[in-house]
């Protein structure tokens, strides 16, 4: 069966926002070793204009790949802001860039702390762990994320990554199956169609 190692969906940067659900393919894209960027609405909620412009000179360094200094101008409007979900969202990103995954992951559990209800922080903290080999992880986040958003293919089909990665074709087809419902076309990933040509 298949053991590539590979992730379709990688969780974009807030500041670009498009309909939720729509993939645009950027094979430059680094984050948790992705082909695929989903851009996302995040709602842009801050305390002061100094946080806010932070922000924004930190988002113009993530698109610029100056992931250093993301990550600085973030961490100085989280020591102003210390409970925006936004801000941390951005900074795991910055980390997963940069391939540090454990602070990736401890930023995404502060998120998810404060806010339990984000679908995202837990789809998001479930590629850190499927790019760490912790696909029992990955899938426990991917499911909570169902469970918050279940009309969203993208986390059936991490799912279904995940599953397969595991050797359990079963739940890996159902998952597939279940985003292909949602609107997932798997012909935009070889491996999703590898997946589903094998679940015929």
């Amino acid at each position: 069966m298949i053991t590539r190692k590979k992730i379709i969906i990688a969780l974009s940067i807030g500041i670009i926002i498009l309909i939720l659900g729509k993939i645009i393919i950027n094979k430059d894209a680094k984050r948790y070793d992705s082909v695929k960027n989903i851009k996302i609405e995040l709602p842009e909620n801050y305390k002061t204009t100094e946080v806010k412009n932070l922000c924004v000179k930190a988002n113009e360094s993530f698109l610029k790949e100056d992931y250093d200094s993301a990550i600085r101008l973030y961490r100085e409007a989280l020591n102003i802001d210390q409970t925006n979900t936004r801000i941390l969202f951005d900074l795991a990103s910055s980390y997963a860039l940069k391939d540090d995954l454990t602070n990736a992951l401890l930023t995404l559990d502060e998120a998810i702390r404060l806010d339990s209800s984000n679908a995202f922080f837990y789809c998001n903290r479930g590629l850190a762990y499927y790019k760490m080999d912790n696909t029992k992880k990955a899938i426990t986040d991917y499911k909570t994320a169902i469970q918050l958003d279940s009309n969203n293919y993208i986390y059936f089909a991490n799912l279904a990554l995940a599953y397969n990665k595991e050797e359990n074709y079963l739940n890996a087809c159902e998952a597939l199956n279940s985003a292909e419902k949602l609107g997932l076309d798997v012909s935009i990933d070889n491996l999703l169609q590898d997946i589903a040509d094998d679940c015929k």
